[in-house]
């Protein structure tokens, strides 16, 4: 008896070993898609399975003035669409506004949480504001009078926790609860250099901010509460930051300079040494990281650039690159990477959207363009299945208008399995997706218990 239940413990330990293998290989990203759906403004829903294909559009939206922001939700589900000092807040399913908030001031930065329901705003009068789209209330407001004219923001992916610099010296670091009259930050960082900052990011595990500032520094703050705050580290790269972005899981980030420089750090080095950088020959306009930081895309005005990252130090080389020369103005403005950085759009001022499939063709070319003039603003849902970007002034050849387009690209069977299925035609799936997975698993339970049983019997003839 004792050695059945010996031999239960062994299987039990080999099958939740094997369990939890897999689990440690689901992208944290997918976990958090399906834990928040209670919270979304819609629950997510993942298509069916599919191959890659066709490229449709879902819908546009004009606004009476140029937009400079558009953004989706990590979630994939939720579009912010912002012109001027007007956020409005979209399902992907239809252009009927779900909200529609006015700050009063030009705005100038913006971040939104996982699910799209928190909304921190930044204006030109260095006005912070925290919105919930759920209730559609103004949760708080924060008016930085220490001098200056420009705040960067940006939040946390469970929407509890935002931060916020200046450029007149001043880091914060606020919460999401609510407050009446002016929100007071749980903690503040000033060297008293009167330093400017140019940009600011917050991990998604909420543990760590870094900002970037015209004196060319990177500077690594832990955001547990310490009185006076100080910073981790910072490293000085000689020249102004221009972005600072963090992957997704807030243990790498990137950030680019006026020195025409990219650099990847890792949070847990101690030092803040680089692990590697790119010099590229013309001045880099905007960068993005993937979830997992591996890969990373750069825009330069003549090249895109993807990185295949493998972590290692030193000068790094591109994966593959595109020309842009092409375009009658080859300025991109924005770029954006799926967040398992397979698919990447990016938006030029005149006149083109772009979308690569990074494993495919080589020399690289555009899976889709679209001829579309003042492309301010672009991005793309996680899975890369929804694509968005914002035209801006007519007078320039713009139109005043978001476009949102979907396309058709592989599920896999066992994020249909994570994530769920809100279809209810089930019999077209198969019954076990990972089937393969678990069957493998099983054998080598299965082999495990013939090799110990095999040891026994050898133990007791040798008796």
């Amino acid at each position: 008896m004792k050695e059945k239940i010996n031999l239960f413990i062994i299987i039990s330990i080999l099958m939740l070993s094997s369990i939890n293998i897999l689990a440690a290989n689901i992208p944290q990203e997918l976990i958090m898609i399906n834990s928040q759906n209670d919270n979304s403004i819609n629950s997510l829903s993942i298509p069916k399975e599919s191959a890659e294909g066709d490229i449709t559009s879902i819908w546009n939206y004009t606004f009476p003035n140029p937009p400079q922001i558009v953004a989706i939700s990590k979630d994939g589900k939720n579009i912010l669409g912002i012109n001027d000092s007007t956020v409005n807040i979209f399902h992907r399913n239809s252009n009927a506004t779900l909200w529609t908030y006015d700050v009063g001031e030009r705005i100038n930065d913006q971040a939104m949480s996982f699910n799209g329901r928190y909304i921190v705003l930044g204006d030109n009068r260095k006005n912070v504001t925290l919105l919930d789209s759920i209730s559609k209330t103004d949760l708080w407001h924060f008016n930085d009078t220490s001098g200056g004219r420009s705040v960067y923001v940006d939040i946390s992916q469970d929407g509890n926790y935002i931060a916020v610099a200046n450029d007149s010296g001043g880091v914060y670091l606020f919460d999401n609860g609510p407050s009446v009259g002016q929100k007071n930050p749980k903690w503040y960082y000033d060297d008293g250099t009167s330093r400017i900052y140019t940009d600011v990011a917050i991990s998604g595990n909420d543990q760590y901010i870094i900002t970037g500032d015209f004196g060319g520094n990177i500077t690594l703050f832990n955001t547990a509460t310490s009185i006076p705050k100080t910073y981790e580290w910072q490293f000085n790269t000689t020249n102004i930051i221009r972005q600072v972005v963090f992957s997704y899981d807030g243990k790498h980030f990137i950030a680019s300079n006026n020195d025409k420089e990219v650099y990847l750090f890792n949070t847990t080095n101690p030092h803040g040494k680089p692990m590697w950088n790119f010099t590229s020959p013309e001045h880099i306009l905007t960068i993005d990281i993937s979830s997992d930081g591996k890969k990373i895309v750069v825009c330069d005005s003549t090249y895109l650039y993807y990185f295949n990252n493998s972590f290692q130090a030193g000068n790094k080389t591109a994966k593959w690159r595109y020309s842009i020369l092409g375009d009658p103005d080859p300025v991109p403005k924005d770029v954006a990477i799926s967040k398992f950085g397979e698919y990447v759009v990016m938006g030029t001022f005149n006149p083109t959207f772009y979308l690569f499939n990074s494993t495919k063709t080589t020399p690289k070319m555009p899976k889709w363009k679209i001829p579309i003039l003042m492309i301010e603003s672009v991005d793309i849902s996680p899975l890369g299945d929804y694509l968005v970007f914002a035209s801006g002034e007519p007078l320039d050849g713009g139109t005043n208008t978001i476009y949102l387009y979907h396309q058709d690209i592989p599920i896999p069977k066992g994020l249909l399995l994570l994530l769920g299925d809100d279809d209810d035609d089930d019999d077209e799936e198969e019954a076990i997706p990972y089937g393969n997975y678990y069957l493998g698993f099983a054998v080598i339970a299965i082999v495990g218990l013939i090799i110990i049983m095999k040891k026994k019997v050898l133990i007791k003839q040798n008796k």
